[in-house]
């Protein structure tokens, strides 16, 4: 038999397919846009406008290329958890530890949104790293 995957793990494993195919929609609407943007900045014609088109077109693209690589890593990480495999709990690990980390830097500026993915990813974290039912099926 397969092994036995704990519920919670198969919930965090959909929750970053999900996760996974909002972003990767993002990275194509924001490629669409970039193209799009850069358009509309250059009908105006005037040097400045195509300068300030093309870095808004690059900014827009570099955010989508981040978007798609987030995408593809948390439908890799959430297969992987659904498959019980030990490299996807340790990156998902790592992954909400840089979440809180991150969240943590925009407290100030958004305490409840923060303060609500700091618990968020907490959570995920610490039950993916500390479960025993977790810590078992992965051992095996």
């Amino acid at each position: 038999g397969g092994k036995s995957i704990p519920t919670g793990v198969k919930v965090i494993a959909v929750l970053l397919w999900i996760a996974a195919f909002v972003l990767i929609l993002l990275a194509l609407l924001l490629f669409l846009g970039a193209g799009f943007a850069e358009e509309i900045l250059k009908a105006g014609g005037e040097e400045l406008k195509d300068i300030s088109a093309g870095l808004l077109g690059g900014v827009i693209a570099i955010i989508g290329i981040i978007s798609l690589v987030f995408g593809i890593l948390y439908a890799f990480v959430g297969r992987g958890l659904w498959k019980g495999k030990q490299l996807a709990r340790i990156v998902a690990i790592v992954l909400a530890a840089l979440w809180v980390l991150w969240s943590l830097t925009t407290l100030v500026q958004s305490p409840v949104g923060s303060l609500f993915w700091i618990i968020v990813y907490g959570v995920i974290g610490g039950y993916l790293w500390f479960n025993k039912n977790v810590k078992a099926a992965f051992a095996r």
